[in-house]
């Protein structure tokens, strides 16, 4: 029998992203539903970061999430190329500076915010399992 030890950090963070694909989903403008997907991508990210292992160190500059995301590992690096291309598009939209944004480029970026939840979700499920040892009965 397997008991899971938790993330509660990297739990919440899901949960948040959730919150948002569910924003993104119900949202009609497209400008909306993107900022919304963009959003639980960095909230997806963080819950990354929280679990991902390595000891502290002195950093130079501060880094993006999408930069920190890249450095936990291989398996991150596309996730970080796909967000951080489409952080210019949110900073934009933010700013006022966008007055359109084609709901194409709205779908693929929830799309891309629902894959990579999803894979994330399974990644803590599976850390948690690896973290707790089996115990004999």
């Amino acid at each position: 029998m397997r008991t899971a030890v938790g993330y509660p950090a990297a739990h919440q963070l899901l949960r948040r992203a959730q919150l948002e694909l569910d924003a993104a989903d119900a949202s009609a403008d497209p400008q909306t539903a993107f900022l919304h997907a963009h959003m639980a991508a960095i909230r997806t990210a963080s819950a990354v970061l929280a679990i991902a292992p390595g000891a502290p160190r002195r950093r130079r500059r501060v880094l993006s999430v999408w930069e920190q995301l890249a450095e936990a590992g291989p398996a991150w690096e596309r996730w970080a190329a796909t967000f951080a291309a489409g952080a210019p598009v949110r900073a934009a939209i933010e700013a006022g500076r966008l007055p359109e944004l084609d709901e194409r480029v709205a779908a693929v970026a929830l799309d891309s915010a629902r894959d990579f939840h999803d894979e994330v979700r399974a990644t803590v499920r599976e850390a948690e399992t690896v973290a707790v040892p089996s115990l004999a009965s």
